[in-house]
């Protein structure tokens, strides 16, 4: 695993799923969103759902673990716990950019 492989933790209901924003995960996002290159916190409840699965898929790969869903089989496990979702997986995404800014050479 790379130095910027960082796993997140995210619980959604009773579930914990490993997430890892890498150039993977962003270019399967871009693929399932249609486009989208980045993701701010205005951003709308599909692509936050969107890019978490594509995080999500990555960490369980990054974990060596089976993830058994398509995108819709995603969305109907994750259906049940929106605010979980907002608040569990933008804190993973937020604490990603947190240590992006820490690692970035001559940032203070």
């Amino acid at each position: 695993m790379g130095a910027g492989a960082i796993i997140h933790k995210v619980k959604i209901g009773e579930k914990t799923y490993p997430v890892c924003f890498t150039q993977r995960a962003w270019i399967d996002f871009y693929e399932v969103s249609g486009g989208v290159t980045f993701v701010t916190f205005q951003a709308s409840p599909l692509q936050v759902a969107q890019l978490f699965y594509c995080t999500a898929k990555e960490g369980a790969k990054k974990e060596a673990k089976e993830f058994k869903y398509d995108y819709d089989g995603f969305l109907d496990v994750i259906n049940d716990y929106p605010l979980d979702l907002a608040i569990s997986f933008l804190e993973a995404y937020n604490d990603e950019f947190k240590n992006a800014e820490k690692a970035e050479p001559g940032k203070k």
